[in-house]
């Protein structure tokens, strides 16, 4: 079962990495005027194992959301509104997303990791040099071999590719709208107002690559929703 294997494996494992960052992802840190806490996504599969193994006591915000593509294929998702500041309880209960956090893959129609984004919407603004997650700034090299090893059992898997795939389309409709070069405070408040907004990708031709995606990996995997 995939999400037993998810749920009992260690991605990212640096020993007491949050003394070097002051718990960067688990704060977020940043001058948001009305986000202050850490959304998480998961699938409708995830939520249901997440629930009937106890979850985390600690989270007791939860949210759902419905999608219908434009083929008319629903996808349902689960939010975890998280204010644990890294002290969720029992840690072993914590999602997928962080489970890989800083990173997420690239995933070809295929099910092929051909690298790495960042895995927060929060940290699209940043660079290997500046982000506030040191592992990102000094261990890089090391989590991607390590992750493109832990992650192959779930590259069979057609939902979650489709979840990579559309992180990884949202991700470019965010840096579509934001302009890198200008400084930190000013993007972060571009980036909460896109975020609480969804202007960056509630359009059309989101839709549609959103769909082309689905059909694309279910043409490699069979029809998934």
């Amino acid at each position: 079962m995939i999400w037993e294997y998810i749920y009992n494996t260690e991605f990212v494992a640096f020993k007491d990495c949050h003394l070097t960052c002051n718990g960067y992802c688990c704060t977020m840190n940043k001058e948001f005027s009305i986000l202050s806490k850490i959304t998480l996504p998961l699938l409708e599969d995830e939520y249901s194992y997440y629930e009937q193994n106890g979850g985390i006591s600690n989270i007791d915000e939860i949210k759902k959301e419905e999608f219908t593509l434009l083929n008319g294929k629903n996808l349902t998702l689960y939010y975890l509104i998280c204010d644990c500041k890294g002290l969720c309880n029992p840690h072993s209960m914590r999602p997928l997303i962080c489970r890989i956090y800083p990173f997420i893959p690239k995933i070809s129609y295929k099910g092929e990791c051909e690298g790495f984004l960042y895995a927060s919407f929060f940290d699209v603004i940043y660079n290997d040099t500046n982000h506030p997650c040191t592992l990102v700034r000094e261990h890089k090299e090391e989590i991607f071999e390590n992750l493109k090893e832990k992650l192959e059992p779930l590259l069979h898997e057609p939902k979650l590719i489709f979840a990579f795939k559309v992180l990884e389309i949202v991700y470019s409709y965010l840096l579509a709208k934001l302009d890198l070069t200008q400084d930190i405070n000013t993007l972060n408040k571009k980036l909460e107002f896109l975020l609480l907004s969804r202007k960056a990708w509630n359009n059309e031709n989101f839709k549609q690559e959103i769909t082309q995606s689905y059909e694309k990996i279910a043409k490699n995997f069979g029809e998934f929703l």
